[in-house]
């Protein structure tokens, strides 16, 4: 079914278009308008194979309705039917995007003139439809050939770039835009370059269409930054306008290569291992391999199986442990005066276990002289220990002792000093009775002296206990102690109240109090008042590298 748009104010020259068109055969049907509207939603609703238009009709401007159909139905063939039109108009109508024109004097025109267009409109879209499908089919081939890991690279018949693909900028490590145009030489090493153009130049002789990956062997590629690297390719040839494109797909095979040399290292490896390697089979006790190592260290080794030394206990290992998932076992085994450390494991797929061991015979010996060591250093240590006791025990009986026994003639000293200056110092002059002052003093001071011995000596043989400690106060009670020392300097103190409570031994703290507050006040120069600040200040704990710093530091100055 043929339906048509026709732009007509003529009735009778509508219906002459149907008769003459279904008279050819076209079954035919058409939607008749007079008005440039009209028109528009006409083609709006976009169901017509076929536009005709009279060029002259009141009120509507036939070029308009034209250009509107060519905007809104441009692949819809537009014919005018008119019988004013002039040679000039209708060439206009042409160039304006009109498919044809016939002249209403001149109907017999008419059926051909419409084939003809709906000819054209056929064969321009089956074109579209091809350049859709061309731009389909190029669209994936170049999102395969910018996503494949492999460089790709075409070259022309002067083996110079024309499409070079991501894959390869990242291979050889140049942008794409600088290889386009170059010769193909410059990622080959030079001493392939030759022998390269001969190659290319023989495959297009042969005219085959292609040659697989790898056929070629393995190549060298040249990075940008004069990298030699090992790849394979597979080329093919196409011939397009008359041109010879040569496609080449690079794989780089550096990782492979290195994978194949390991795996020839390994393979190699029990052989050249200086350490013995074994495999045995756990049902029959059959020694399957041994590498050269073994067979030096235990020539005996195949014929004894494991009744040798240094396969005792396999079979029960690889019933136990490695039958209970263990992948491998580990264990030190002595053999021939020798220390071996094992490690046993599984054959895939067999019943066989493998050995491989390495000499731990002078680990051992160290470790045994190790052993010895320590034990000779702790016997040294208690035996050390044990006299530093017995010293310790001997110093603190001679202290307790001593302090005991020198206070008794010190009373007396003191004693009789003060009962002689009592009684006898208004006889004595001033000397003698400056002399029995400065006795008494230096008794006081003894007695002083004898009391921290005896409180050093009670101190080292109870448990010291911790409890937190009002520093204020105790530094109060030092004071309290000194006071006639205090008061005879005529020193000045001032103490911070605002020092905090500390963990420590109160006896202990107040000892060390009394004896810095004495201190300051005796070594201080003669008419010198002595000036005493007690307080406390917080101080980040240090760390023992701290403490060794410090030491070097104090060492070095």
């Amino acid at each position: 079914m043929l339906r048509i748009l026709h732009l007509e104010d003529d009735p009778v020259d509508a219906d002459m278009v149907l008769d003459l068109l279904r008279n050819d055969g076209f079954e035919v049907e058409s939607d008749c308008v007079d008005t440039l509207p009209a028109f528009q939603e006409q083609l709006e609703a976009g169901a017509h194979a076929l536009i005709l238009s009279d060029y002259t009709i009141p009120g509507v401007d036939a070029l308009e309705a034209l250009r509107l159909a060519r905007q809104l139905r441009p692949t819809v063939p537009f014919v005018f039917v008119s019988g004013t039109v002039g040679e000039d108009a209708a060439i206009e109508t042409l160039k304006t995007g009109a498919t044809d024109y016939v002249l209403k004097q001149r109907m017999a025109r008419l059926v051909p003139a419409v084939r003809r267009a709906l000819e054209e409109a056929r064969e321009q879209a089956r074109r579209r439809q091809a350049e859709e499908a061309l731009a389909k089919t190029n669209a994936r081939l170049d999102g395969i050939i910018t996503s494949a890991m492999d460089a790709i690279i075409s070259i022309n018949a002067e083996q110079r770039i024309v499409l070079f693909n991501p894959a390869a900028e990242k291979m050889f490590r140049v942008a794409s835009s600088e290889a386009l145009g170059q010769s193909i030489d410059r990622f080959i090493p030079e001493r392939f370059r030759a022998r390269h153009a001969r190659d290319v130049a023989h495959f297009g002789e042969t005219g085959a269409s292609a040659r697989r990956m790898g056929a070629l062997g393995t190549i060298f590629g040249l990075r940008a930054n004069g990298e030699e690297f090992p790849i394979e390719a597979s080329i093919s040839q196409i011939e397009l306008a008359g041109e010879k494109l040569y496609t080449v797909i690079l794989r780089d095979i550096t990782e492979r290569k290195e994978a194949e040399r390991v795996q020839a290292w390994l393979a190699s490896f029990p052989q050249q291992n200086p350490n013995p390697i074994a495999e045995v089979g756990v049902d029959t006790g059959e020694v399957r391999y041994v590498n050269p190592a073994a067979s030096r260290l235990f020539p005996r080794l195949h014929h004894q199986g494991l009744a040798h030394p240094w396969l005792a206990g396999v079979k029960e290992i690889a019933r136990g442990e490695l039958a209970g998932g263990t992948q491998v076992a580990r264990r030190e085994v002595e053999a021939d005066g020798r220390w071996y450390a094992q490690v046993i494991g599984r054959v895939a797929g067999s019943t066989q276990v493998r050995l491989y061991a390495i000499d731990i015979t002078e680990r051992k010996q160290a470790e045994a002289a190790l052993a010895q060591a320590r034990d000779r250093l702790e016997e040294t240590v208690a035996e050390r220990t044990a006299q530093l006791v017995q010293a310790n025990s001997n110093l603190q009986a001679f202290t307790h002792t001593a302090a005991h026994d020198l206070r008794s003639p010190l009373r007396a000293i003191k004693g009789f000093s003060s009962i002689a200056l009592e009684v006898c110092g208004p006889r004595l002059d001033s000397v003698g009775q400056s002399y029995l002052e400065r006795v008494t003093r230096a008794a006081d001071k003894l007695e002083g002296l004898l009391g921290d011995l005896l409180e050093y000596s009670r101190l080292s043989q109870a448990d010291v206990k911790l409890e937190r400690i009002d520093l204020p106060k105790t530094v109060r009670d030092a004071l309290g102690l000194l006071e006639v020392e205090v008061r005879n300097k005529d020193a000045e103190i001032e103490v911070e109240d605002s020092m905090p409570s500390v963990m420590g031994h109160t006896a202990t703290v107040a000892l060390i109090m009394t004896n810095f507050v004495s201190n300051a006040l005796k070594f201080v120069p003669l008419n010198v008042r002595p000036r005493i600040r007690i307080w406390a200040e917080s101080l980040p704990r240090r760390t023992s590298s701290d403490e060794r710093r410090a030491r070097h530091d104090s060492a070095t100055e």
